[in-house]
């Protein structure tokens, strides 16, 4: 019995965004699609990417005065600048799937933390499968039709409206990993755990006390 058990964890671990790179990438893919994205500064996003771009040389962005302003995600901004430098608007796009991908992982670390190894495996497709469906841009119109609640925001915006995720690219999007870091932490992986929680408060300060306060 346990032989068996031990072999459907491994086979398991092929499809789980924590563990493998097949896993990561199929989940972030499905997620993305049922999340779906808008288009590239459709919202408010474009203020935070404005200096990254003002340095790449986008238009006569350098010459905007918010560009020369005191820039609260200097991080944010590298990221801004080198991603339209290597792939111009496109790369906008593949930082919110590689994002999802991590929300996804961390939301597998802390079934694996909470279930244990083997009890979190025998659900791992279900588990992640329901994640991606009550996230899914689909379920929020349907919701909000029948009942004027937008049930998909309602289950991930949190107190307050402060979410993790978005439909475009900008500095929140890395409060993913957060989840990530506290997943790790579950999993006996302090010091990955550490360094998650570090990257999501250098790219947004905001998250200083949420890392202090979950590590």
């Amino acid at each position: 019995m346990a032989a068996r058990l031990t072999a459907a964890t491994r086979a398991s671990a092929r499809w789980d965004p924590a563990a493998s790179p097949l896993g990561f990438l199929a989940w972030a893919g499905a997620f993305t699609v049922s999340y779906t994205l808008l288009p590239v500064f459709a919202e408010n996003q474009h203020t935070k990417c404005l200096a990254g771009l003002a340095r790449a040389g986008f238009g006569r962005l350098a010459e905007d005065w918010l560009a020369r302003c005191t820039d609260p995600f200097p991080l944010f901004t590298v990221l801004v600048e080198w991603t339209y430098r290597l792939t111009g608007a496109a790369g906008f796009y593949a930082w919110p799937v590689l994002l999802f991908g991590a929300y996804l992982a961390g939301c597998s670390l802390l079934a694996r933390a909470l279930l244990g190894e083997e009890r979190a495996a025998a659900i791992r497709l279900p588990f992640l499968a329901t994640v991606v469906v009550t996230h899914s841009a689909l379920l929020s119109l349907v919701a909000e039709a029948t009942s004027g609640l937008d049930l998909g925001w309602a289950l991930q915006s949190g107190i307050a409206s402060q979410y993790l995720l978005g439909p475009v690219f900008q500095p929140a999007m890395f409060g993913a990993l957060l989840l990530v870091g506290v997943g790790l932490a579950g999993v006996g992986r302090p010091y990955a755990a550490v360094a998650a929680l570090t990257a999501a408060t250098l790219v947004h300060p905001a998250y200083l006390w949420p890392a202090v306060l979950l590590g």
